[in-house]
């Protein structure tokens, strides 16, 4: 066989653990007694599949990484229970913070001056993706102030069904100061 017909095993490695995740999350409902017995287990192992194909779709290592198991768990249980919208909401969040993260940015030096961050924000790795998100989408801004960075945050954690903790924000303040060298009278003026 050759190289370009070898099955993408990475790919059928991905899918088949979210396949599993959804699954077990279904026998979990079950157990609990929230999921009823189906009658047609075939016909649920289809949803199921088409299910996963979305989540997966939908979800970006780079991105969502160290949300996987909060994300997948969310995702079946809403599509185990019947709540379309929710899951479609879930998926259109995942979907918003990949677009943040690889569209174009219209100002070319905002982009170099993102990936030659200096190593003291080091840190910004480990905030929460909502808040990666808000800081992005702000560096695609062309007037960026700490008042948008605020209304990013709030945005980008509700649509999550979170709330931004004061740690957070203060770090993507800083952060934001650093990177787009914003100025305390614009951080004052928040």
């Amino acid at each position: 066989m050759s190289q370009t017909n070898k099955p993408d095993t990475r790919s059928a490695s991905r899918i088949g653990e979210v396949i599993a995740d959804i699954a077990f999350m279904a026998g979990n409902l079950y157990g609990t007694g929230k999921l009823h017995a189906v009658e047609d287990s075939r016909e649920l192992m289809g949803h199921i599949i088409s299910w996963a194909s979305l989540f997966e779709e939908a979800f970006d290592q780079a991105v969502h990484g160290d949300d996987y198991l909060e994300l997948i768990d969310a995702y079946a249980e809403f599509c185990l229970l019947g709540k379309e919208q929710d899951a479609a909401r879930l998926l259109a969040g995942m979907n918003r913070c990949k677009a943040i993260r690889y569209a174009p940015a219209a100002n070319t030096t905002t982009v170099l001056t993102f990936r030659k961050a200096p190593a003291s924000e080091m840190a910004s790795q480990d905030l929460p993706n909502p808040a990666k998100c808000a800081l992005e989408y702000l560096g695609c801004q062309s007037v960026k102030t700490i008042d948008l960075l605020h209304s990013y945050l709030d945005h980008y954690f509700t649509v999550q069904g979170e709330v931004c903790d004061d740690q957070t924000r203060n770090t993507c303040i800083r952060i934001a100061k650093q990177r787009y060298n914003l100025n305390d009278q614009v951080a004052l003026a928040a």
